[in-house]
């Protein structure tokens, strides 16, 4: 296994790693473990996002959002 990873924040993701994060959260999520929720959310547009692909194949992904700023926002 050959992994490059990359860490982006949404605007600097291309439209390929976009939609193959997309897929592979509604592989996981949706499918896997038969959650049903919206998605995209909102938090996509401010979240780091850190993901890996081996040979051109997405394998792994991650977000992180600013937890602070979510906790003062919420009072």
């Amino acid at each position: 296994m050959n992994l490059k990873w990359y860490v982006k924040q949404f605007n600097g993701l291309t439209t390929t790693q976009l939609h193959d994060i997309y897929q592979l959260r509604a592989k996981t999520f949706i499918k896997e473990q038969d959650r049903s929720y919206q998605d995209p959310d909102n938090t996509d547009l401010d979240a780091r996002h850190v993901f890996a692909y081996d040979q051109g194949q997405l394998v792994a992904y991650d977000e992180f959002t600013n937890m602070l700023e979510s906790f003062r926002s919420a009072g």
